[in-house]
């Protein structure tokens, strides 16, 4: 009898038992909003001719990375850290990009300029093509500088 009590005892003790628990899981999905430029450096060599023309000189294309993930639309802008000499003008040329929307070529200074619209949210544009566009002046004087472009993914 008493191995009777123990064995349903130990059922009964195996019944009340929980079975079922819970645990609160927490998600984090970090937002992504990132432009990789792939390509060396532009430079242009200018010999303009001599004349009262002005001289033009396209660079050859580079490529643009755009990643993002945050439900947003977005931009792609630029701009110079310095503004171009007097009858120079840089321009910057951004391809069409399905759904979005190239300005063209656009003259860049230190004030952001939009040159890709309407970017999806949560687009992954890989490789996207762009150019640079020199135009100087017929009487530009010789000169050697250099200029950073800042290139921004922001929200449209």
């Amino acid at each position: 009898m008493l191995k009777f009590f123990l064995f349903f005892s130990f059922i009964f003790t195996l019944t009340l038992a929980d079975s079922t628990a819970q645990q609160t899981v927490t998600i984090y999905i970090v937002s992504i909003n990132d432009v990789d430029i792939s390509g060396a450096d532009p430079t242009f060599t200018l010999r303009p001719n001599l004349g009262p023309q002005n001289f033009t000189q396209t660079s050859e294309a580079y490529t643009i990375s755009i990643y993002t993930n945050d439900g947003a639309t977005k931009k792609i802008t630029a701009q110079l850290d310095n503004n171009m000499p007097d009858l120079c003008v840089l321009s910057v040329n951004m391809s069409q990009a399905y759904g979005a929307l190239s300005k063209g070529y656009v003259a860049l200074s230190t004030n952001e300029s939009d040159l890709l619209t309407n970017i999806a949210p949560n687009s992954i544009i890989p490789n996207l093509q762009f150019t640079y566009l020199l135009q100087i002046g017929a009487k530009c004087r010789a000169q050697t500088f250099s200029r950073q472009v800042l290139f921004t993914l922001t929200d449209n």
